[in-house]
């Protein structure tokens, strides 16, 4: 699974971003559009985590 998810990443060409923006919250984008999470990302430790599963099913809907 993780290989197939690996070879994913690197044949897309596709750019995810989390950001934190001036208000503290962070904004998680797919080639400049903004992802609406229902899950929200925080940040842990100086570490940004993010729901993968629901991330990779928004990203899906952008035909990647």
């Amino acid at each position: 699974m993780a290989l197939i998810i690996s070879m994913a990443f690197v044949s897309a060409t596709v750019v995810i971003a989390a950001v934190v923006n001036e208000d503290n919250k962070i904004i998680v984008k797919c080639n400049d559009e903004v992802i609406k999470l229902n899950n929200k990302p925080f940040v842990y430790d100086n570490a940004v985590y993010v729901p993968l599963r629901e991330l990779f099913e928004k990203i899906r809907t952008f035909g990647l």
